[in-house]
């Protein structure tokens, strides 16, 4: 969906330029950030004052810890910000919340299952029921 990939060469160039021209001017790299590793590495190689993500934290609130969360910390993860969601929209927007669903539940034994049965969910009772029933048969 997004093209071209992003061009992290120019990024020499740049630095260049800015450093002729513009010494204290910060250069930020944004595009296809994946990780907080990856991120540090460009800043480095590319000698940039730093990097801005976009996609690479949807649906990932670990991106800053630089690990992947245990199957534990994402189904805490679930139940936590259907609670917050909760309290601070209308029951109406319910399905608004549940597209982070599908970024949470993924790459775990179990997880197709999980993400159609979280949406299918109509409020907060429904996803803790959801992950205790989940967690039951996993067993």
């Amino acid at each position: 969906m997004y093209a071209p990939p992003a061009n992290w060469e120019l990024a020499k160039d740049i630095v260049k330029i800015r450093d002729k021209i513009s010494p204290k001017t910060l250069i930020f790299g944004n595009g296809d950030v994946a990780s907080l590793k990856q991120a540090k590495e460009l800043a480095k190689k590319y000698k940039l004052d730093g990097i801005m993500v976009g996609r690479g934290l949807l649906g990932n609130p670990w991106f800053f810890y630089g690990k992947e969360p245990d199957l534990k910390e994402r189904l805490s993860a679930i139940v936590e910000h259907a609670e917050i969601f909760n309290n601070l929209y209308n029951k109406k927007s319910w399905d608004r919340l549940k597209k982070h669903f599908h970024s949470y539940a993924k790459n775990f034994r179990g997880s197709k299952e999980l993400r159609e049965s979280l949406m299918k969910t109509k409020n907060v009772e429904d996803v803790k029921k959801t992950i205790v029933d989940f967690l039951s048969n996993l067993c």
